[in-house]
C-alpha cells in the first residue's frame, strides 16, 4: 500500500471508531487524518427491539477490524485504539463479542462509559474552539452526550441513550413522536436544571447533516459546517419540515446516505434545543475522534493547534514546515497567529497547475481543506490570500460567489497584502 512519506510527523496515531450504526478509521499525523475508512455496520440497529448486537453488524465489524489491522501494519502505526459507545455498553450479548474482538492481537478494545464518551467529546470541541464556554450536545446513533463547559474546563456531564438509530425504531410507528420525546425529556431532572441561554456547540454526524440540508435550502455558499451558526429560530422552522423533504432530488451522498434517519435526527434536534433553550447554536466538526486524538497529542507534548497543524502538513516538503514562531515580517498584521502562521505555511504548498491557473488552484485547494479555528470569512480570507500568493485568482461560478459573499473591498486589499509578505 502506497501513502504520502512520513515528513511532517515520525509517529502516526490510529483511532477506530465503533459506533452504533458505522465504523471508522482514522490514521493522524499530528491533528491530520492522512488515512481514513468508514463502513456502514448497523451493529446497534436491533438494539431498541431485541436488546443485543445485530448479527449481521458483529460479522461486517470482525471483518473490517481484520482489514484494519492489515491496513495498519503497512502504514507503520505506532498506536491503535477502538472506541466502543453506546452499543457496547447496553447490549446483553456484548461480553461475548468482546472475548471475540480479544485474539485481534495489537488492537485494544475500549468500551467507554456514557461519561468518559461525554468527556472525550467535549475535548474534540474544545481542539476546535479553545477556552470556549456553553453546552456541547452530540447525537450518535445510540446516544446524546450533554457537556456544560465553563472557559475551556468540562463540567457536568450526561449521556442519554436517545441516539438517532435506537429512536429511530422507537418513533418510526408513533402519531405524534414530538410528544413523545418532549414528555421523555420533561421528566429527566437534570436537562430540566441546565443553565438556559447559553451557546450551544452541535456535533455528531447526522445533526451536521441536518446543517448541510438548511445550507443548500438556504443556498449559503460554503458547504463546511465547522463553526456554521444559522439563526436559531429559522433553523428550527425548517427542522420541522424535515420528516416532509424528499431527499431524492439532493446531490450530495452523505445526505443521501442519512435520509432515512434524518426525520428522527430533527425530532431529537428541535426537542433538546426546545429543553435547553440556548442563546445561539454553532456546528462542529470535532468530536469523540479529536478529542481522544487531542489526549493523545497532549500526553505526548505536541503543541500546534489543529489549524497550524493541517497547514503545516501542506508545507512539509518545504523548510518552512519546521518553524515554530511567527516570522517577523508578519508582525505587522492584525490577524490572529494561527491564521498567520496558516497563510505562511500554504503559500508553500504543493500547486502542480499550470502557471495561468496557480491561484484558482490554490484557492480551491485550501477553500476545501478540513480547517478549523476559523470562522467562515476567515476561511475565504486565507483561501483567497494564499490563492494571490501564487497568482491571480479568476474565479467563476459559485466559487465566485463566496469571494462575494464574505469579503469586502478592504478584505480583499488585506488578503493582496499579506499574499506579497508570504510569498517564498
Amino acid at each position: 500500500m502506497s501513502i504520502m512519506h512520513k515528513r511532517y510527523q515520525e509517529e502516526r496515531l490510529a483511532i477506530i471508531d465503533l459506533g452504533t450504526m458505522a465504523i471508522r478509521l482514522n490514521v493522524y499525523e499530528g491533528y491530520v487524518s492522512v488515512y481514513q475508512e468508514k463502513s456502514f455496520t448497523g451493529i446497534g440497529s436491533t438494539l431498541s427491539e431485541k436488546g443485543h448486537l445485530s448479527p449481521k453488524g458483529k460479522a461486517i465489524v470482525w471483518q473490517k477490524l481484520k482489514e484494519y489491522k492489515k491496513t495498519l501494519s503497512l502504514l507503520e502505526v505506532s498506536y491503535i485504539a477502538i472506541l466502543a459507545t453506546e452499543a457496547f455498553r447496553s447490549s446483553e450479548d456484548t461480553s461475548d463479542f468482546i472475548n471475540k474482538l480479544k485474539h485481534l492481537d495489537g488492537m485494544p478494545l475500549i468500551v467507554l462509559s456514557g461519561e468518559k464518551e461525554a468527556y472525550f467529546l467535549s475535548k474534540g470541541v474544545l481542539a476546535a474552539f479553545p477556552k470556549f464556554s456553553g453546552l456541547v450536545c452530540d447525537c450518535g446513533g445510540g446516544s446524546i452526550e450533554i457537556i456544560n463547559m465553563k472557559k475551556g474546563k468540562v463540567g457536568e456531564l450526561r449521556s442519554f441513550p436517545y441516539g438517532v438509530m435506537r429512536m429511530s425504531n422507537i418513533l418510526l410507528h408513533m402519531q405524534n413522536p414530538r410528544q413523545y420525546v418532549r414528555k421523555m425529556l420533561e421528566n429527566d431532572s437534570w436537562i430540566s436544571s441546565v443553565k438556559k441561554d447559553q451557546t450551544l456547540y452541535i456535533t455528531g454526524g447526522t445533526w451536521r447533516t441536518l446543517a448541510q440540508v438548511f445550507m443548500l435550502y438556504k443556498e449559503y455558499p460554503l458547504m463546511w459546517v465547522n463553526n456554521y451558526s444559522p439563526d436559531l429560530q429559522e433553523f428550527l422552522s425548517y427542522m420541522r419540515k424535515i420528516p416532509s423533504i424528499n431527499f431524492d432530488k439532493i446531490l450530495l451522498s452523505r445526505i443521501q446516505k442519512q435520509s432515512r434517519l434524518l426525520p428522527t435526527a430533527s425530532i431529537l434536534f428541535e426537542s433538546f434545543l426546545d429543553m435547553l433553550k440556548p442563546s445561539k447554536i454553532i456546528f462542529c466538526a470535532y468530536g469523540l475522534r479529536e478529542g481522544y486524538l487531542r489526549e493523545l497529542l497532549k500526553k505526548r507534548e505536541f503543541k500546534d493547534s489543529p489549524l497550524v497543524s493541517c497547514t503545516r502538513y501542506e508545507a512539509r516538503e518545504n523548510d518552512r514546515s519546521t518553524i515554530s514562531e511567527l516570522p517577523k515580517k508578519l508582525y505587522n498584521f492584525s490577524l490572529p497567529e494561527n491564521m498567520l502562521l496558516a497563510a505562511y505555511f500554504l503559500a508553500v504548498m504543493k500547486n502542480e497547475a499550470p502557471d495561468k491557473y496557480k491561484g484558482d488552484h490554490a484557492f480551491l485547494r485550501v477553500i476545501n481543506l478540513p480547517l478549523v479555528g476559523c470562522t467562515h470569512k476567515e476561511l475565504v480570507f486565507l483561501s483567497y490570500a494564499v490563492g494571490l500568493s501564487f497568482g491571480e485568482v479568476h474565479l467563476v461560478g459559485k466559487k465566485a460567489e463566496l469571494i462575494k459573499f464574505f469579503l469586502d473591498e478592504n478584505d480583499k486589499k488585506q488578503a493582496r497584502k499579506l499574499s506579497e509578505v508570504i510569498k517564498p
